[in-house]
């Protein structure tokens, strides 16, 4: 008897390896969505792109590289529009206030990334951990680099390193995202109370 040959993308085969890997990340996103990422395998993955498993590693090396590509996918109106507030004028400090309430927002909106960072759901502490990696790792340089820029115009204590601080803010950012006050304005509160306040000029101190 011959053997049941895998499926092959369908009724379609993709056209360009762009498309097949798209299609391989939205097929991993369903099955997130569906089975939580700790329970999606790649043989999950490949039965909902309706192609073999090996053709999943054709495009990705492993299980975490599809992760990280659904990550960065899902994350990207989180990261500009984050970059967008903190690249425009006013005070750093109101900046990184309104950057964190809209990566709160982008995080919300996402199903994905909300399920991701769902507190109640303690099955998606390690998903979760590493996707908080791969934003921070997009997202550090550049807010270095607006840390280094206020500390130089006077906005903020400039005995720690930019990268340190940036390090610091990208942690409180995924602390707020996972375990949050309940709403926007208890979040501002607790960002200018406790956040602004530790990284503003200190009186009296040498900058």
């Amino acid at each position: 008897m011959a053997r049941t040959q895998p499926a092959r993308w369908g009724t379609h085969a993709p056209t360009t390896e762009d498309e097949a890997r798209e299609r391989i990340l939205l097929a991993a996103m369903r099955c997130y969505l569906r089975h939580g990422v700790p329970r999606t395998t790649v043989e999950d993955i490949a039965r909902e792109a309706m192609i073999h498993r090996t053709t999943v590693y054709t495009y990705f090396k492993t299980r975490d590289d599809v992760l990280a590509g659904v990550v960065l996918i899902e994350a990207r109106s989180l990261m500009a529009a984050s970059d967008r507030i903190m690249g425009g004028g006013g005070r750093f400090e109101d900046r990184l206030v309104d950057a964190f309430l809209a990566a709160r927002r982008a995080v919300a909106q996402s199903p994905f990334l909300s399920l991701l960072f769902d507190r109640d759901n303690a099955a998606q502490t390690v998903g979760a951990a590493y996707a908080s990696n791969l934003i921070q790792q997009r997202t550090l340089p550049t807010l270095t680099g607006y840390i280094a820029t206020a500390q130089e115009n006077g906005e903020l204590r400039g005995d720690v390193g930019a990268p340190a601080m940036a390090r610091w803010l990208l942690r409180v950012q995924n602390m707020l995202m996972t375990d949050p006050p309940d709403d926007n304005d208890a979040i501002e509160a607790t960002l200018r109370v406790f956040v602004v306040a530790s990284i503003a000029p200190r009186p009296g101190a040498a900058q």
